[in-house]
């Protein structure tokens, strides 16, 4: 019932830019390639993540709002 695993996502794309950045500073040609691509498909993953967890949180049919007290308001008076 936690948003986590779905917020570690973002972790990642952070995770593989910064490799990505750093392995292009240091000159391999490859393994920037390589990283570059997986900060890319992270992203999209995360950006896909952000839906369900908007779409989980529509679907729980929870009140749009919570009536604590109501003044003013009479039960017989309510009905007729």
């Amino acid at each position: 019932f936690t948003n986590l695993p779905l917020r570690i996502s973002w972790l990642f794309v952070l995770l593989f830019l910064g490799l990505a950045l750093f392995s292009l500073f240091q000159g391999f040609t490859q393994t920037t390639l390589i990283l570059f691509v997986l900060f890319l498909i992270s992203i999209m993953l995360a950006i896909q993540g952000e839906y369900i967890l908007r779409i989980f949180e529509e679907v729980r049919n929870r009140p749009n709002f919570i009536v604590q007290e109501m003044y003013g308001l009479d039960e017989k008076k309510k009905y007729e």
